[in-house]
């Protein structure tokens, strides 16, 4: 029968346990060095802010550039863009490149408005912001998008609800825009929202499609 070498049995006693633990410790201390300087540093872009959260409290916002936080998980950063102009659009959906959306329920139930003549109107508008108090815009209320969208319907549909249906579809657009951006503005600062209102625009006004030929 062949014959094969056995290897002796490996005996762990006989390592050198303590140069090991000597040589362990410097080791695992550099390792730590090294992560807590890569953690220690964050950078936030030209068009962001950035809030730290220190312990889950919020403590400071940093503006762009490099900016040294506690590591190991202690201090948490929050960014968001602060110089972007965000849009909401009511009424309708882009969805792609020159598609939009009039007709899903969601959209319909949007801009279907009843006019002061008890008359309707389908309004398309759109509302466009900016972050102005990243503080107030993380926490101050549950959801931003949200009350943003339920500040404006509510406006608008008081608009279009105190003008007659001429006024609306003709020659009150330009001052619905106005008092929707003042109203919408005033309603959010309310709210605690952090939000700079830019502008309101009438996207489109028309009758609803079974009466456009009366009109």
């Amino acid at each position: 029968m062949p014959q094969y070498d056995r290897y002796p049995e490996f005996d762990f006693s006989n390592l050198p346990w303590g140069k090991i633990k000597k040589a362990a410790v410097p080791i695992i201390i550099g390792i730590v060095i090294i992560v807590g300087a890569f953690s220690s540093f964050f950078t936030v872009k030209a068009n962001e802010e950035a809030a730290i959260l220190r312990f889950g409290k919020y403590v400071e916002t940093a503006g762009p550039g490099i900016h040294f936080k506690l590591p190991f998980g202690i201090d948490r950063v929050l960014r968001a863009e602060v110089k972007r102009i965000y849009n909401e659009e009511f009424g309708f959906r882009t969805i792609g490149t020159g598609s939009f959306d009039y007709t899903s329920p969601a959209v319909q139930a949007e801009s279907l408005m009843l006019t002061g003549d008890l008359n309707c109107a389908n309004v398309h508008w759109v509302i466009r912001y900016k972050i102005k108090d990243l503080k107030d815009y993380l926490f101050n209320v549950r959801d931003v998008n949200d009350t943003i969208r339920g500040a404006s319907q509510s406006v608008m549909r008081q608009l279009a609800g105190d003008r007659s249906i001429d006024e609306v579809l003709t020659i009150g657009r330009v001052e619905i825009e106005d008092a929707s951006n003042t109203n919408v503005q005033e309603l959010l600062n309310r709210y605690g929202c952090g939000i700079d209102v830019q502008a309101v625009l009438l996207k489109g006004v028309n009758p609803p499609t079974p009466v456009k030929d009366a009109f």
